[in-house]
């Protein structure tokens, strides 16, 4: 669904911006990049493990994606050959994050990992690994990192870990399944991302002659994800990414790599000002809100009035020719408890927190076939037809169609933050649904009545399938 937002009162909307971007600059970012390649060549009863390709590129692609993300202070090690060396690199950016408690850290490994002794360990390049003595004499495990990094006092903490966890052959003693690199029980304040499940090797791109930098299969996806849509939850990213992975790594040999991560951050999210794009695609107008009503109208009861009755600057139509217009609804500004009650919806959704919400326009349903080929002019939607809601497009795709009616009307668009969107979801109601906690009733053919969620299906219906709610908005519980 895309949903569709204009800025709000130009002089408000950039008081809004300053206050969000000093709240950025006011939480330090720290990000340290750990890039492993020049393993010595595998040979026998000296090393079993070789070089690897991808690790640099990786590291850079890493760094430019967190360099737009605010993060200033970003360490970069590669290539580092002894367990001191790395141990070294790792203090000195814990000492330098320790300077500013509650900070971000986001701390980055490509290269060899391994499973030994009970523990995960990290592996320089430098030192050949024939057993696994060679390990624990050499390696850095993950869990004295984990730990170490706790001294900075950090807000939170991010680890990805981009290596390989299948069955090395390095015990001379034990079997093959103590040899894996296991999960780690992420602590309360840090998420923890495996490229690979345990026992799967992790896949990464040739380099190619000429060609563009190879990244890891896992790396490639996460950055293409994050930088295209930084302000969606990390979850919600690395589902995407294992999705992506798995589908990559089975087209190209056969067999899938299943990326696994374990949160302990509950909701959180890349872009410095927060999570601030919703699920569904619907359009937010910029358009200034009538002072008397901006921004302490309060919320409208789940049962209400039309807008139309509340004011008659409740709404207004965009033309974009060919008879092809876009309704936009005032949404009163107020305040309401966002996220799940205790026992439901996910993890990241809790705890309920009050959110306080400014006046704003959206667009009464999800963007239609007919709007997007209006201002795009063409139709990239699976399930054809004018009325029916625009998909299969991306969030880049979101962004170009909001740059291009922009030009087109002369005004500002984009898209509502999630607090927006379940705020005008829920028009002023307190239940699980936008109606209430009544759970989903559907009768088929229905539309505009007393129904308020699109029934089961297969493909998508008109929009304005379901019934609207107290704020004039339809289908704000399905149909994309």
């Amino acid at each position: 669904m895309i949903a569709m937002i204009h800025n709000i009162l130009p002089a408000l909307a950039g008081a809004v911006l300053g206050i969000a971007a000093f709240a950025a600059a006011a939480e330090p970012r720290h990000a340290l990049l750990i890039g492993n390649q020049g393993y010595p060549e595998i040979k026998p009863y000296v090393n079993k493990l070789g070089p690897l390709s991808n690790p640099a590129n990786d590291v850079q692609a890493m760094d430019a994606l967190l360099a737009a993300q605010g993060f200033e202070h970003r360490v970069t090690l590669l290539d580092a050959k002894t367990q001191e060396a790395l141990h070294a690199g790792v203090n000195q950016f814990i000492a330098t994050a320790a300077k500013a408690p509650g900070a971000t850290l986001w701390v980055y490994y490509s290269g060899h990992g391994i499973g030994a002794g009970n523990k995960n360990w990290l592996l320089p390049t430098g030192p050949g690994y024939f057993s696994e003595a060679d390990v624990l004499i050499h390696g850095v495990s993950a869990e004295w990192l984990l730990l170490a990094l706790q001294q900075a006092k950090p807000a939170r903490v991010v680890l990805v870990l981009d290596a390989c966890r299948d069955h090395l052959p390095l015990s001379q003693t034990k079997g093959a399944d103590e040899e894996v690199f296991g999960a780690i029980q992420a602590p309360a304040n840090t998420l923890i991302a495996y490229a690979a499940n345990e026992g799967e090797f992790a896949y990464g791109e040739p380099q190619r002659s000429g060609g563009p930098p190879a990244l890891s299969y896992y790396t490639a996806s996460l950055v293409e994800t994050l930088k295209a849509n930084p302000g969606q939850g990390i979850s919600q990213a690395l589902d995407l990414v294992t999705d992506q992975v798995k589908e990559r790594s089975t087209q190209r040999y056969g067999k899938p790599q299943n990326p696994r991560y374990n949160n302990g951050l509950g909701r959180w999210c890349l872009a410095p000002g927060g999570c601030g794009v919703a699920a569904p695609v619907q359009v937010v107008s910029t358009a200034a809100v009538p002072p008397s009503v901006a921004p302490s109208v309060p919320p409208a009861p789940a049962i209400a009035q039309t807008t139309a009755e509340r004011d008659p600057l409740s709404y207004y139509d965009e033309d974009l020719g060919n008879g092809v217009r876009i309704r936009f609804r005032l949404i009163p500004g107020g305040s309401f408890q966002m996220g799940s009650s205790e026992g439901k919806g996910d993890s990241d959704e809790r705890p309920r927190h009050e959110v306080k919400v400014p006046s704003f326009y959206l667009a009464e349903t999800e963007l239609t076939q007919a709007q997007w080929r209006a201002v795009m002019g063409s139709n990239p939607s699976r399930f054809k037809g004018d009325d029916r809601p625009v998909e299969r497009v991306s969030w880049n795709d979101a962004q170009e169609f909001l740059r291009k009616l922009g030009r087109k009307l002369g005004k500002g668009y984009r898209l509502p933050s999630e607090a927006e969107w379940e705020y005008a979801a829920r028009a002023g109601n307190t239940g699980d649904y936008g109606w209430g906690d009544a759970k989903p009733v559907c009768k088929k053919g229905e539309a505009n009545g007393a129904v308020f969620a699109v029934c089961p299906d297969s493909e998508t219906k008109a929009v304005g399938f379901s019934a609207k709610n107290a704020w004039d908005l339809y289908d704000m519980h399905g149909n994309v």
